[in-house]
């Protein structure tokens, strides 16, 4: 999933559109690399913003597969 991807979430209506990924890398104990990604989103009606996370996705939040070829606008 990458910025400006649409999306849909389990049980609240309406799209909204991925405008942060944020990927951050730590070690454990063992020093084993853990890679954590989340993602910042901005519900296209309301402007309500939410977080989710990597694990969520097909399970709460859905891509939407557009057919429209918009171009992705750095700035509102």
């Amino acid at each position: 999933m990458k910025v400006g991807d649409k999306i849909t979430r389990k049980k609240y209506p309406g799209m909204a559109k991925v405008i942060e990924v944020r990927v951050t890398t730590s070690l454990d104990e063992k020093d084993k690399p853990i890679t954590r990604v989340s993602y910042l989103a901005m519900d296209e009606t309301t402007n309500h913003v939410f977080r989710f996370y990597g694990y969520d996705i097909g399970t709460r939040i859905f891509k939407v597969e557009s057919t429209d070829s918009e171009q992705i606008k750095m700035f509102n």
